[in-house]
């Protein structure tokens, strides 16, 4: 077999100039990568809002939710409120400029400032969590009706009955005093929700469907404002089944 053709000098030098150029890039673009600051999606917003602390304070509450600082309550005649630039839901990313990576960092950075509290917020799209067709107790005459629940980011749960005549509703699951759920011997189970006003009876034949709301749910309530009530007294109309364990608090809503 004949010998390949022997490259030039120039041919040589022109290849390692391209092999080095092609490498130069590859490290140009790669750094380039790298100092790219992440941004929120198109749906989500980063800003900052700045408040004077009044006589009752800023007027909001701020939940421990989700592992971080989330404004749980904006009163409507308080600072914030009167501000208008806040909303529930609205996730405390920064306080006075200090980046905040836990819950307790923003609570901290709240009580150490001075008289103007500068908040960074960052308002995340509202996602649906979950979606089911369980049954409701409704009516008079407590018929079970099915319906389909959704559960959203912003704690908000919504129903709307599947068949005429139409029925739908909202429940603020923060709000909610106690979730309850107690599973049947022959599948399946009962879920309860527990508000000042109401309690809603939920029945659904997978009992793995129940413990996936139940585990959303409790996620999304806050103890913290649940009346301060004996076990047999919360429990007290609802004697004719056998209650579950209470579940563990979780970390408080703090006003300020």
């Amino acid at each position: 077999m004949a010998n390949a053709e022997a490259l030039t000098e120039e041919e040589i030098a022109k290849q390692v100039a391209d092999e080095m150029q092609a490498a130069a890039d590859a490290r140009a673009e790669e750094t380039k990568q790298n100092l790219v600051v992440p941004t929120p999606p198109k749906e989500d917003s980063l800003f900052t809002v700045a408040l004077e602390r009044g006589p009752e304070g800023l007027g909001l509450d701020v939940d421990h939710y989700r592992k971080g600082a989330t404004i749980g309550y904006v009163a409507p005649d308080g600072v914030a409120g009167k501000n208008g630039e806040i909303k529930v839901g609205d996730m405390i990313q920064a306080v006075n400029g200090q980046v905040c990576n836990t819950y307790d960092d923003v609570i901290n950075c709240i009580r150490n400032s001075g008289k103007t509290v500068e908040l960074t917020l960052l308002r995340k799209h509202v996602g649906m969590l979950l979606s089911s067709k369980m049954h409701m107790q409704v009516g008079a005459r407590c018929e079970w009706e099915e319906f389909t629940f959704k559960l959203f980011s912003n704690r908000e749960l919504s129903f709307e009955k599947t068949q005429p005549p139409a029925y739908s509703g909202q429940i603020d699951v923060r709000l909610a005093l106690e979730v309850r759920m107690v599973d049947a011997p022959n599948g399946g189970g009962f879920l309860e929700i527990e508000t000042a006003s109401k309690t809603y009876s939920l029945r659904c034949a997978d009992s793995s469907v129940l413990h996936g709301w139940r585990r959303e749910l409790y996620e999304c309530e806050l103890p913290s404002h649940r009346p301060n009530l004996t076990r047999s007294h919360r429990c007290r109309r609802h004697h004719h089944r056998p209650q579950p364990p209470l579940l563990d608090p979780v970390s408080p809503s703090l006003p300020f």
